[in-house]
């Protein structure tokens, strides 16, 4: 466990006044894509631009940081700072506030005078020491967006269902599939229910002048977002390309001495969701689909392929657990 670190009056003083020239100047270096610990940019603003932003994903790319305070280096991190800031006494002062180490008064042999890595916890400087390697994360995956995200529906062709489908439309095929839809049993398994409700939709886009959209496996769109040292991938693409891009990312950590904890880090699913910031985030695509009039008077789906935010019950009622409040059956 990282040791909480209680500096003295002096030295919060001297890191304060640190914290509060270094803050605006990486400010205007820092990207739109990074939150926490920075002004007006809460865990709030974070969860507001996924659900604004995000649509139509299908894939998550969670990653979690082994330790990522205890495991910041020391050069790597005073390399990037001084690409930023060339000033030898601030990188200095700032290179003796990451090496200071600590007195257990409890136990001295457990004592640490000099850190070798890693930053103590409590330190008024931890958080912006963070922001600043992972920032060359942020870098990273701006590349990586830029080169890979090509995703534009207007460049895509309609799909030969859709095709097909407007050939139905004003037929005795149109009352066929509404009534599939009412006198569907009770005890068709979910998996066919949601097939069937998938063509139905299809039909019903194409009877509204809705078009649907082949898949394609070489459109692809790739977002990003980190808190702190907590981030997340939204994908729009194949499994494969989800998977090539959590190796990416932790081909990069390495190299920033990072290293992604395999447990906890993987590909998710839409419809499984992901964790983020307390909330569990999942799409639920097609259901509860309202529709609105575009500018050249055709029917347009809104509100499908938006996001949707819950409460992780079952991290809850096992943490609950945990502590005894329920007994696991």
């Amino acid at each position: 466990m990282r040791p909480l670190g209680i500096a003295s009056s002096k030295d919060k003083i001297v890191q304060k006044a640190l914290l509060t020239i270094l803050t605006p100047l990486f400010e205007n270096v820092f990207l739109d894509s990074s939150y926490g610990f920075r002004p007006n940019r809460s865990c709030h603003s974070a969860l507001k631009t996924i659900y604004y932003e995000w649509r139509g994903i299908k894939w998550f790319v969670e990653c979690d940081f082994v330790s990522c305070f205890d495991k910041i280096s020391h050069p790597i991190v005073l390399s990037i700072f001084n690409n930023y800031l060339d000033d030898y006494w601030t990188s200095n002062l700032l290179n003796r506030f990451l090496k200071k180490g600590y007195i257990h008064f409890g136990n001295l042999i457990d004592s640490c005078l000099e850190l070798k890595m890693g930053t103590p916890q409590g330190s008024i400087t931890s958080p912006l020491i963070c922001n600043i390697l992972l920032h060359e994360l942020d870098c990273f995956m701006a590349k990586y967006i830029n080169k890979y995200s090509n995703f534009a529906a207007k460049d895509r062709g309609a799909s030969e269902e859709y095709n097909k489908s407007k050939r139905y439309m004003g037929t005795e095929w149109e009352p066929v599939w509404k009534k599939v839809r009412e006198l569907t049993h009770k005890n068709v398994s979910g998996a066919k229910l949601r097939a069937a409700l998938r063509t139905i939709r299809k039909l019903d886009a194409a009877a509204r002048g809705v078009r649907y959209y082949q898949e394609d496996s070489e459109m692809k769109k790739v977002q990003y977002i980190r808190y702190a040292d907590d981030f997340i991938i939204g994908l729009i693409s194949d499994k494969k390309f989800a998977l090539k891009t959590l190796s990416a990312v932790s081909l990069f950590s390495d190299s920033l001495g990072m290293q992604l904890n395999l447990e906890k880090s993987g590909v998710k699913h839409y419809e499984k969701g992901t964790l983020f910031l307390g909330f569990k985030i999942y799409g639920d695509y097609g259901f509860n689909v309202k529709w609105r009039k575009n500018k050249d008077g055709h029917s347009q789906r809104v509100g499908d392929v938006v996001l949707k935010f819950g409460i992780p019950l079952e991290r809850l009622f096992e943490r609950y657990a945990d502590r005894g409040f329920f007994q696991k059956v």
